[in-house]
């Protein structure tokens, strides 16, 4: 998990090294990636998957500080690079030592389900030309989850999405589906 106080604000002069390789190698605002963090998180930042998430994120909110230059229906490749790479995240988002071959392998994500939902439900609200099809990947998205919590032992959390999704459809999902 990464510290954000202590890249905002380094005590020691290996946080300032820190800080200095990811605001002038990568170019992130640590302060940004706290709220990418809190608002699409947690994110493993050492992951593709996050960076995908804080660049498309700045450029939603660059449109945002200039929206006399963006076409609104240009946005749509940043909310789907958001909720794709959410999907992503909440697929193969957590890295998980293996002691046995001394390396890392890619675990689920099961923490983040809930805002990878409401990343979809957003780029459905805000997309109309492409909200049908948005929604059919967020049923998809559930089934996932839904799957994904059951395997890993998380039943409560499972059954809950179940019942979620049926009170959410009421039997037929917006997008059609059953």
């Amino acid at each position: 998990m990464t510290s954000f106080e202590e890249l905002i604000a380094p005590q020691t002069d290996e946080a300032r090294a820190r800080l200095q390789v990811l605001t002038n190698k990568y170019k992130m605002d640590p302060a940004f990636m706290k709220q990418v963090n809190e608002r699409y998180g947690p994110l493993e930042w050492r992951l593709p998957e996050a960076s995908a998430i804080y660049w498309a994120a700045t450029g939603l909110e660059k449109a945002r500080e200039h929206p006399t230059k963006v076409k609104a229906d240009d946005l749509i490749q940043l909310r789907r690079v958001i909720y794709q790479s959410m999907q992503l995240s909440f697929q193969r988002g957590r890295m998980v030592a293996n002691p046995f071959i001394k390396k890392f392998e890619f675990g689920p994500n099961l923490d983040v389900i809930p805002k990878v939902s409401a990343a979809y439900e957003q780029a459905a609200q805000e997309d109309v030309n492409s909200h049908d099809h948005i929604l059919i990947a967020h049923r998809n998205f559930l089934r996932d989850a839904v799957y994904f919590l059951y395997v890993h032992n998380r039943l409560a959390d499972s059954s809950s999405r179940v019942r979620w999704r049926r009170c959410r459809c009421r039997g037929r999902c917006a997008c059609g589906a059953r």
